[in-house]
C-alpha cells in the first residue's frame, strides 16, 4: 500500500511539473518596453543646423569661472561655422544638436584647453520654422517641432484649397522633392517628417 501511495504521489508531482513547464512555454512573452512618445521624438534623427540658426550654449566639466564665457547665444555664420570662445571656428551647419555638442567638446579637448568638457545646447522652438503655401486655405509660417509631418503641416494650414491637386512640392536645402497626397493617404508611412527651413507648396 505504501508503495502504491508513493508511486501515485510521484506520478502526480511529475505530471504537475510537466504541466507547469508547458504553461510557461505556451504563455506569451511580455512585450518589450517602449519609450514614451516624447522620449522617442527627442531621440529622432532631428533637424540639422543651418546658417543663421541661433542657439544657447552651456559648458560644464570645468571651473565655473571658465564656463562663463560660453554662457551666451551664438549664431551660425553664412559659411556654416560658429566661433566658440577659446576653441575658435567649429563647423555647425549640417550637424544635429547632439553632433554639434560633441564637436565643440572635441575642439576644446584637441586644443588641450579642457580635458573633460561637456557642452549643452538649447535651441528656442520659435527659432525654427517651416513655410506652408500654394493651394492651402491658410498659407503660413509654422513653428517646427520634431513630429511635424507633411500631412500635419497642411492640416495646420486648414487643409487643401478648392483648386488643389494631389501633388505636393517640398523644397529642402535647395532641392525639390515631390509627393502624392493619395499615396500618403493610403500609406501614412510615406508621410515625411519636415525639417526646419522646409518649404511646402500644395499644387
Amino acid at each position: 500500500m505504501r508503495k502504491f501511495v508513493f508511486h501515485s504521489l510521484s506520478f502526480v508531482l511529475a505530471f504537475s511539473s510537466i504541466h507547469a513547464q508547458a504553461v510557461r512555454r505556451a504563455a506569451p512573452s511580455a512585450p518589450a518596453p517602449t519609450r514614451p512618445a516624447a522620449a522617442a521624438d527627442s531621440m529622432m534623427e532631428g533637424a540639422v543646423f543651418r546658417a543663421s540658426d541661433s542657439f544657447e550654449l552651456r559648458m560644464s566639466g570645468m571651473p565655473p569661472e571658465d564656463a562663463l564665457p560660453f554662457a551666451q547665444q551664438f549664431t551660425i555664420g553664412g559659411d556654416g561655422f560658429v566661433n566658440i570662445p577659446l576653441g575658435g571656428q567649429v563647423r555647425a551647419a549640417g550637424l544635429t544638436q547632439s553632433q554639434l555638442e560633441r564637436a565643440i567638446e572635441r575642439c576644446l579637448i584637441d586644443k588641450k584647453i579642457f580635458t573633460r568638457p561637456t557642452a549643452t545646447i538649447n535651441v528656442a522652438p520659435t527659432a525654427r520654422f517651416v513655410t506652408i503655401g500654394g493651394q492651402v486655405r491658410n498659407p503660413q509660417r509654422l513653428p517646427w517641432y520634431a513630429d511635424l509631418t507633411l500631412n500635419s503641416a497642411i492640416s495646420a494650414a486648414q487643409g487643401a484649397g478648392d483648386f488643389a491637386g494631389n501633388k505636393i512640392r517640398l523644397i529642402r536645402n535647395g532641392k525639390v522633392l515631390m509627393f502624392d497626397k493619395k499615396v500618403i493617404a493610403k500609406d501614412p508611412a510615406q508621410d515625411p517628417h519636415l525639417m526646419p527651413g522646409d518649404q511646402v507648396e500644395h499644387q
